[in-house]
């Protein structure tokens, strides 16, 4: 009996031993064998204007072993582009990496030079974005240009009306381009109460009128406005 007891030790060892040695061979194969090396990589989502720069960023991951490759590591370092919101990197057996981006939200441009994002942040755009507003402002006020915009754009709203620009001056003054070429002086103080007023009486004044489109509006009054063709000293109401 112990003899039995003996022998089936001594075979579950080997066998152990045979399943190990086979997973060590097997991992070695793959890692070692040019057939499971990166041979190709496959990029979705990225912008047109970034693709060079894109494909300087994947070349150095060929030729490397698939397996052995530390896929979040190569995530984080496409990560640290400052244009890149969110990467997976899969791979795709025997021989290659698929890498899908997404890229940042641009909501709007900064000083004809560069582009913000939701959270406000600034990045640098090969050409001018199409379809956002343009801000203008003094350095490192995007965060408040923007935050304003949403609030201008929101008052607006109620008469369809859209903003193609918004610019704060050095002294806090507000002034607003539409997209009807109507310019609309704020100033620097209650700003919402006298965009609220121009919104008020918009259908009365301007609705009605085609001429109103790219006319010029000082709100810039403590009651009333004064409104002219163009940006001139004339004053057609107040």
């Amino acid at each position: 009996m112990a003899i039995k007891e003996k022998r089936s030790v001594i075979l579950w060892t080997l066998l152990i031993v045979v399943v190990l040695a086979l997973a060590y061979l097997t991992v070695r194969s793959l890692t070692t064998d040019t057939h499971y090396y990166v041979q190709q990589v496959s990029v979705e989502g990225v912008p047109q204007d970034r693709q060079d720069r894109f494909k300087t960023l994947v070349k150095p991951l060929l030729n490397r072993p698939l397996l052995s490759l530390d896929i979040d590591q190569v995530a984080q370092e496409i990560l640290a582009e400052p244009w890149v919101s969110e990467v997976t990197v899969q791979r795709v057996w025997p021989d290659a990496l698929t890498i899908i981006v997404q890229p940042q939200e641009l909501v709007a441009q900064w000083n004809d030079q560069y582009a913000l994002n939701r959270f406000g942040e600034v990045f640098s755009v090969a050409k001018p974005l199409k379809g956002t507003v343009k801000l203008y402002g003094p350095d490192k006020s995007q965060v408040q240009s923007y935050a304003m915009f949403q609030q201008f754009q929101t008052l607006l709203a109620q008469e369809q009306l859209v903003i193609s620009s918004v610019k704060q001056a050095g002294d806090g003054e507000w002034g607003l381009t539409l997209d009807n070429g109507m310019q609309i002086e704020i100033g620097s103080k209650h700003v919402l109460t006298r965009l609220q007023r121009f919104v008020t009486v918009y259908p009365k004044v301007f609705k009605s009128n085609k001429a109103a489109d790219g006319r010029y509006v000082d709100l810039r009054y403590a009651h009333g406005m004064a409104v002219s063709r163009g940006q001139t000293n004339g004053k057609e109401t107040g």
